[in-house]
């Protein structure tokens, strides 16, 4: 399965999530995220994706389930500062790294995030260093973190075709106006099957960066309240001896076609 999560930086895309959760129930644990399909997305009004279902699912096995009505959307930053100094909040996906290690407790992994290059499968492209970029029109969202990486790769920022939706771009490197779309790998093929094209047919064929993801609790949540999420979590990404699948391999392929 490919890996499953991706939020790339605090506030790729900006605006987060509010809901309300305990250190004796989990409704009341304030908890965010962002706005960030296929994980976490507002749709008619109601909050869902990837990220979402997992701890919905998680919750209701410790039998105290949240509901997604509960969910109100805040600013990305604003919902960053709160769980570092407000007690019995949670953030999430948050990437898992050094600088951050000491500001929150952690619960998790529950996926990676991959910002890549993505081409069209019968190209055959192959890349395996960053020199070989220079051989290849690359497609970016203006200042988005993807185009800070492929930068940093030794593109010159002005061979690198900029767009300000994730649509056009799909569309360009589907009709081969671009050879490769740097993006979130998992959120660039959801992006894909929502413009028409079928994701397989579509190859990640270099990553730019790669993090385990995680949910971020603030520093005076209690323990069990910590441990009991992390053996939910773990419940829910278990394989079953009978099916060789996890009930989160079944939410993940709800969302995105497996193969894809």
């Amino acid at each position: 399965m490919r890996s499953c999560f991706k939020w790339v930086r605090d506030g790729l895309l900006g605006t987060a999530v509010l809901i309300s959760f305990s250190v004796l129930s989990f409704n009341d644990l304030t908890i965010y995220t962002e706005e960030f399909p296929p994980y976490n997305f507002t749709e008619n009004g109601e909050l869902r994706g990837i990220t979402v279902d997992l701890l919905l699912e998680a919750t209701k096995r410790v039998g105290k389930p949240i509901e997604a009505d509960d969910i109100k959307v805040h600013p990305w930053a604003r919902s960053y500062r709160r769980v570092q100094v407000e007690p019995n909040t949670m953030l999430f996906s948050m990437a898992h790294i050094p600088s951050r290690e000491k500001l929150f407790k952690w619960v998790g992994p529950i996926g990676q995030t991959r910002v890549v290059l993505l081409a069209k499968k019968n190209r055959g492209i192959n890349i395996s260093e960053p020199s070989q970029l220079l051989n290849y029109k690359i497609g970016t969202i203006r200042d988005d973190v993807a185009q800070k990486l492929v930068e940093q790769s030794g593109v010159d920022a002005e061979t690198i075709e900029h767009t300000s939706t994730t649509t056009s771009l799909a569309k360009m490197l589907d009709l081969g106006r671009i050879d490769l779309w740097a993006y979130e790998e998992n959120a660039a093929l959801w992006v894909m099957e929502q413009s028409g094209l079928d994701s397989r047919d579509f190859e990640p064929v270099y990553v730019l960066m790669e993090l385990d993801m995680y949910f971020a609790l603030n520093r005076g949540t209690e323990q069990s309240t910590v441990d009991e999420l992390q053996k939910a979590i773990e419940d829910v990404m278990r394989i079953k001896v009978d099916t060789g699948r996890s009930d989160f391999q079944d939410i993940f392929a709800h969302y995105l076609p497996e193969g894809s």
